[in-house]
């Protein structure tokens, strides 16, 4: 598919005022994604859950960032977020939509905290719901 006949699909995220687009994995992209992406949320979110209260919103936000920061740095991001920008669009600094690659990011000016944030922005939509809703009641119950 020519970049100039993207569609440009899924939830618009603006990332160093430049417009992404992160698609929602189907079922079988999640399953074949989880042995990436869920190292990086299910420590992280489990451990800040224990260590704070439910009207402790700043010792479960320090115990997240802190979390995700290490699975990051334990992470093969060279797997990982070739990975994680697999079907993301974004609009070109010259109005053009293109596929999301390291490589073309770094060109676009893009460093690489700009980087890991438009990957955050794709766990979000695709390993955020996961923790809404009944999934803690539904594992504690196990």
């Amino acid at each position: 598919m020519s970049e100039l006949n993207l569609n440009l699909e899924g939830q618009e995220v603006l990332v160093k005022d430049t417009k992404f687009f992160i698609p929602e994995w189907n079922m079988r992209k999640q399953m074949a994604n989880s042995k990436f992406v869920l190292p990086l949320v299910i420590e992280p979110m489990s451990n800040a859950i224990a260590v704070s209260g439910d009207d402790d919103e700043s010792l479960y936000g320090a115990a997240l960032v802190r979390g995700i920061g290490n699975a990051i740095a334990e992470s093969d991001l060279d797997t990982v977020i070739p990975k994680l920008l697999d079907g993301v669009t974004y609009i070109t600094d010259k109005g053009v939509p293109a596929m999301a690659s390291i490589d073309k990011l770094e060109g676009e000016g893009f460093n690489f905290f700009d980087l890991m944030k438009v990957c955050l922005e794709v766990l979000k939509v695709n390993v955020g719901p996961l923790f809404n809703g009944d999934f803690q009641e539904m594992m504690g119950g196990l």
